[in-house]
């Protein structure tokens, strides 16, 4: 498969992560908002749609390859530290930690 055919194929398979849920989110604001307000989060409506707009409009820009080698520089980094909180845990210093601990 030629190169081109396949970092299409690649966009496709992430952007098909981030579109639906971004346009279910949107679809459903009522209930986006709902889950947000049951996590405690403030401005639970905000929130979803900011969310929504952003999972949808990222997908998009995925799709079509819109500024990609900035959009991998964060992912790098952030992948970075979400290895490293897997690798290593949370620390001492946190909320597992003081269950981990028996101080919760």
């Amino acid at each position: 498969m030629p190169r081109n055919a396949l970092l299409l194929l690649s966009r496709l398979l992430l952007a098909a992560l981030f579109v639906p849920s971004g346009f279910h989110a949107l679809a459903d604001i009522a209930g986006t908002s709902g889950y947000f307000a049951g996590l405690g989060l403030p401005l639970p409506t905000l929130v979803a749609w900011a969310t929504g707009l952003f999972e949808l409009i990222a997908g998009l820009l995925i799709l079509v390859g819109f500024k990609h080698s900035q959009m991998l520089m964060k992912d790098i980094a952030i992948s970075g530290g979400f290895l490293a909180l897997a690798m290593a845990g949370a620390g001492a210093w946190s909320a597992d930690g003081r269950v981990v601990a028996g101080r919760a």
